[in-house]
């Protein structure tokens, strides 16, 4: 866990730092819809090569919610022991593609989406590799159709854990092993300005996959911080 944070510090300080925190908003991650209607874990038998799973991505909008154009999201995927190659998403050392990520809110119930337009990619340049885990970065492009409500939990996106090569003879290892995936951190940007950053749950920013074990996480960006001083 303190190599990941590490390493988030360095992604972040890639891109200017916002101008303050936010104590009034929260992020969460859950298996199927947003935050408290979603489920914390979820268990696949990996014996198929069919369909896929969900977990959405949500906020909780800070007060006052501000006016933006992008979002980068920052999301970290760990294992308790060498990184699965079913899960590697990294250019040139995958198997398969692990992850989808878009900003339909189909099927999701448990909060709004106010996306009517807007672009979604991962940033493999701000990517880190480690040994136990791996931290991505997405860019959103586009702003909301509405401004956000302050307190409202709204809808950021959605991703799908796909099966592809899960079983038979072209089968990724690693399907079976217990996985921790964590939302660490949100920023909002302005005229690619910094405007607002968020890096602490709501409900709960982390979720399990074949029962990985969540340990206690930090409760702001700058406890995190606090540790590597």
């Amino acid at each position: 866990m303190k190599r990941i944070a590490i390493h988030l510090l360095v992604l972040f300080a890639l891109v200017p730092a916002a101008p303050r925190w936010v104590t009034a908003a929260g992020l969460n991650l859950s298996w199927y819809d947003c935050g408290a209607a979603g489920l914390p874990s979820r268990t696949f038998a990996c014996d198929s090569n069919e369909g896929y799973d969900v977990f959405v991505a949500s906020i909780v909008a800070p007060d006052p919610a501000p006016a933006f154009d992008r979002l980068l999201i920052a999301l970290s995927v760990r294992s308790a022991e060498a990184f699965p190659p079913w899960w590697e998403i990294a250019t040139g050392a995958q198997c398969r593609v692990p992850l989808a990520a878009t900003l339909s809110s189909a099927g999701v119930t448990g909060c709004p989406s106010y996306w009517t337009t807007g672009v979604v990619e991962w940033m493999p340049s701000t990517s880190r590799i480690l040994e136990e885990g791996r931290v991505w970065v997405l860019q959103i492009t586009g702003g909301p159709s509405q401004p956000w409500q302050p307190g409202e939990e709204v809808f950021l996106l959605q991703f799908h854990v796909l099966h592809d090569f899960t079983a038979g003879p072209k089968a990724c290892a690693g399907c079976e092993i217990g996985m921790e995936l964590r939302l660490d951190a949100v920023q909002l940007r302005l005229a690619n300005v910094p405007v607002y950053e968020v890096a602490f749950p709501a409900t709960r920013n982390a979720i399990t996959w074949n029962g990985g074990m969540v340990p206690a996480l930090p409760t702001s960006w700058g406890q995190i911080k606090a540790l590597y001083r």
